[in-house]
């Protein structure tokens, strides 16, 4: 039976209702335009004590700048996200209750940003000796978790940030915090 059928018969996993509920808010943040960066945002969602990408949801294309706001290029689908689905994997290995992500650019300002916001954070060195994704590798080799990470980039790579909740919706939150006037 095909995850549509599935779909049809008993209606859309929670994992996956979270999510799009989620991203569709999060859209319409306008400033959160502002945070994407060039490669796309993802949002991943894990299904509790995830084993693989597999168990864990995300968007099929990217969250792109738009001319005015955010745009949705994608549906939601589960074992699409290999580099935000390998941090949750590491982060819920360190703390069970982090099951989602989300990736946004790594300009200069965006530290003051997550200060703002009240999370704490760790500026990753920009050469970590892994093919796969910095964060993943950092998080595999300590037993801290921050909220989020950022990481420079390097050559041929943007630089990126990514924060970590318990949910979709708590990242909903923290942008909205980041972003938000006094």
């Amino acid at each position: 039976m095909s995850l549509a059928d599935i779909e049809h018969e008993h209606g859309k996993p929670d994992t996956v209702n979270e999510l799009e509920e989620a991203i569709k808010v999060l859209i319409k943040i306008k400033e959160f335009n502002d945070l994407i960066p060039q490669v796309g945002s993802n949002m991943v969602y894990s299904k509790p004590n995830p084993n693989n990408a597999k168990d864990i949801a995300g968007i099929e294309g990217r969250i792109i700048r738009g001319k005015k706001s955010a745009l949705l290029c994608g549906g939601i689908a589960y074992d699409v996200s290999k580099y935000l689905a390998s941090v949750v994997l590491e982060a819920n290995r360190l703390n069970r209750r982090i099951l989602s992500a989300l990736n946004i650019c790594g300009r200069e300002d965006v530290p003051a940003l997550l200060e703002k916001a009240e999370l704490s954070y760790l500026i990753l060195p920009s050469k970590l000796m892994d093919d796969g994704c910095p964060v993943a590798y950092h998080l595999r080799n300590t037993d801290k978790l921050l909220d989020a990470y950022v990481h420079p980039g390097d050559f041929g790579i943007e630089p990126t940030t990514t924060i970590l909740a318990e949910n979709p919706g708590k990242l909903v939150e923290i942008i909205y915090e980041m972003v938000k006037r006094e």
